[in-house]
Formats: C-alpha cells, structure tokens, sequence
C-alpha cells in the first residue's frame, strides 16, 4: 500500500526519454568508430589525398617517371608534355583532353567530381592528378569503398535506430503486460464465479484505479450470487414442500375414486370417475417430474416417431376433457392430416394442456374455444400447427412480447391470483426442446386471443 504511485502518462515518458537517449548514444558510437578507426589507420582522413600530394610535390617534380605507387589511393592521374601531348597515366581515353583543357583554364574542378593538382616537373612535363575529398578504407575494400563512409553511417544509425525502438518496444510491452497481468487475472477469477480471492495492487495509478472498480464489481456479484442463491435454496425448499403436501390430497382424491368405481356407476358417473383417475395419475406424474427437477435428477425425453392424425386426435380427447370440466364449449375445425413427427409425445401432450387450460380460463363460458389444425410451410420447413382461439379479452402488446416468459403476471387483462404465469412459459419449452415454437397472437374473428402451437413434421 505504501508503493508510490505513478502515471501512465509518466510510464510512457519515461521510455520515451529512454529512446531519446539511446539514439544519442547511437550517433555517440558511430563518431567514436569513426574516430578510432581513423587513428587506427583503417580509414583515411578525407584531406588524406590533398595532404599526400603536397607532402610529396618536389619529389614528382624532381622524378624520372611518375609511377601509380607514388600516389595516394583512389587517385587518377595523366603526365603531359608543354605541347599537351599525352604521355602515360591512367586517365580514360575521353578524359584526357578535358583534364588538360582544365588546367589551361586554370579550373582545378572537376566536371566528373573530385579536384585536379597540377604538377610542374623539372623537365617541362605537367602532371596532372585528380583526387576527391573523401574518407576511404585502406586496403582492398571496393565495395565498402563504393559506398563511402558519407552513406554508411547514416544506414548504420536507421539500422542500429530500428534495432534499439524494437528492443525498447519489447522491454516495454513486458512490463507493461506484468502490470495489466493482474487486471486479466482478476476477471478470469470472477468469470470462473471465483470470489474469494485477495486483491492485488498496482504501482501504476490507472491500474490501481481499474483493480478498484474490479473489486467493487466483485463485491456486488458476490453479493447478488450469495442472494441468489439463498432464494433458489428457499425456492426448492418451498416447492420440496408443497410437492409433498399436494401428495397428500392427490391420494384421498385417488382413493375416493377407486371407492366409487367400486360401486360399479354406469353411463355418465363411470365416465367422470374414469376422468378424475386419470388425471389425478397426470398429477402424480407432473409431482415426480417437478421431484425430478428439484433435485437435478432430470433426464433428457426420448424422442418417438408420432402420426400427425393420431396425435391430433389426443389433443381433441384431452381439450374436450378440460372443457367438459370448465363448463364451456369447444368448436373443432381440423384438416385431412397424414404425416409423422419425431417428438416426445408426453411433452407435446403437457404443453397443449396448459394452452388449453390458458384459453378456457379466459374465455368467454357461453362461447368456449375454437380449436385448428392444418399444415403450413414456414422458413423452408413443413409444420404440424394447432391453433386455439378463445372468446376473451386478448393479449395486450406487452402480454405479446413477454407472454412465454417464466413468472410473467404483467397483463392484467389476462391474469387472476389463480394462476402463477407458468402454463404457456411450460408450453414453449416444451415445444422448442423438439424444434417447434408457440406463437401468440390476437384473432379479428372472435376478439379473443390465438395460440398456436407448431410441432416440425418429420416426413
């Protein structure tokens, strides 16, 4: 805690200076190469020629003949008689006349580069020497020689430049990234749910300021996890609860209607004991399934070719049934169906339940429900669809949007304290584990609501 902070503005500069500084030790070294080379004798000073040839001017003039050996390296040179006859020398054949057109002029530039010295020799003979005013290497170095010291050190220093803002970027990236280190191992921690962890500290005054965020952000989700899961403890607990105290009267209900069947009802009593059994054994099997749940023992349904007509034919039986028990009426309009789906029948079975028992809730009783079924081609695929349309107040455009959601109570034109906004959340779930989709709508027709329930045909 007691690191003295300091700022990325600061971090930056610094190795900002740091470049600064090594590309002047860069020009510091190559002029002390420069330098020691040159005392070392391996590069010759650029007035080396020039100081050569007045060194040694009386011994060309005093001479018998001048020979390449007594002139300095890289230097051409031509001997002339008064008359300007050309005598020896290594001048090129198209030069000669213009070195020495030169020295009649007195110009001592010249065209092609370099300078002349004129030599007045003992026995009226001129020589003339051309010689430029630049560092060589000594020894046999063309290339190097070619290129001269003028080009080689600015390539040396943008060479060594690139080599030095390469490493400093480097050396800069690594500590750069050990400080943001702590940042991605204090996410990676809290996206692995991981929040027990201690927090860690920074000596850049950004960082630290984003690890502090991270902490406060940490905190809260612990805290939201921690309530969260305190109320789906208690959620589990109350359903554990209720489960077992819907047992209970399941059982007397069962036991009552076994009794009756035992007094052997004829006609329409046999038919309504037969009812009440079988759907009190759907009750139990929808409390070992919300067991099941409650306890992460949820297995995933197998899937079973179904035929459309047959299927079709249950979901009559089973809304007929409902209705009868609401007291209301129900219209069946349905087409010739013959297809096979692949679908798990129970579940298909338990969602159109509870669209059934959604319409009739709200439905108008002297009216009852219409019920549809066809076929129908959406987004390149065929579709098994069940429609149910009730006489009631509709959806509202929020009911709409959010109607298959899990708890949704929000549209009071269609909600009671009776009902928990499960059925048609159960319904969609239902339909989308085996490819289908449940779509709400309202119909002109009866000013009611329209769901409808899409199964994909197999073949």
């Amino acid at each position: 805690m007691g690191v003295k902070k300091k700022s990325l503005n600061g971090f930056f500069l610094r190795y900002t200076l740091q470049i600064c500084v090594n590309t002047l030790l860069i020009l510091a070294c190559l002029v002390l190469s420069i330098l020691v080379l040159s005392s070392a004798g391996i590069i010759l000073p650029a007035n080396y020629a020039e100081v050569h040839l007045q060194k040694y001017e009386e011994d060309f003039e005093k001479a018998d003949h001048i020979t390449r050996e007594m002139l300095p390296e890289h230097c051409t040179y031509g001997v002339y008689n008064k008359e300007g006859r050309w005598l020896y020398g290594d001048f090129s054949e198209g030069t000669k006349q213009e070195v020495w057109a030169c020295y009649k002029a007195d110009r001592k530039y010249a065209e092609g580069g370099g300078y002349y010295r004129f030599i007045k020799r003992y026995n009226g003979e001129i020589c003339i020497v051309n010689y430029r005013l630049r560092a060589y290497f000594t020894g046999d170095h063309p290339i190097l020689n070619r290129l001269g010291i003028e080009s080689i050190l600015p390539i040396a220093f943008v060479g060594l430049f690139i080599l030095q803002i390469g490493v400093s970027a480097k050396v800069f990236s690594k500590r750069l990234r050990k400080r943001i280190k702590v940042l991605n191992e204090a996410t990676e921690k809290i996206s692995h749910h991981n929040l027990d962890f201690e927090r860690e500290h920074s000596d850049i005054k950004e960082i630290e300021e984003v690890m502090e965020s991270i902490d406060c952000l940490k905190s809260a989700l612990k805290k939201s996890l921690e309530e969260q899961w305190e109320t789906e403890i208690q959620r589990e607990e109350e359903l554990s609860a209720l489960t077992h105290d819907i047992k209970t009267p399941v059982t007397i209900i069962r036991g009552n209607a076994e009794l009756l069947i035992e007094e052997c009802f004829t006609g329409e009593q046999m038919e309504c004991t037969s009812a009440i059994l079988k759907n009190v054994g759907q009750i139990e099997g929808y409390l070992e399934s919300m067991r099941k749940v409650i306890h992460n023992e949820v297995q995933k349904e197998e899937l079973e070719i179904l035929k459309g007509e047959k299927l079709i034919e249950d979901f009559v039986k089973q809304a007929e049934e409902i209705v009868v028990a609401a007291d209301t009426k129900i219209h069946i309009n349905k087409a010739n169906v013959h297809c096979l789906l692949k679908g798990n029948k129970r579940g298909l079975l338990r969602a159109w339940e509870n669209i059934i028992g959604n319409a009739v809730s709200y439905t108008d009783k002297e009216q009852g429900i219409d019920l549809f079924f066809d076929i129908k081609e959406k987004d390149e695929k065929i579709f098994l669809v069940g429609s149910v349309r009730d006489y009631g107040p509709g959806f509202s455009k929020e009911a709409l949007h959010h109607g298959t959601e899990r708890f949704y109570m929000g549209d009071r034109s269609r909600h009671d304290h009776a009902h928990q906004g499960l059925g048609l959340y159960i319904a969609s779930q239902k339909i989308k584990e085996q490819g289908g989709q449940l779509i709400l709508k309202n119909t002109e027709k009866t000013g009611g609501a329209c769901v409808e329930l899409w199964v994909c045909i197999y073949s």
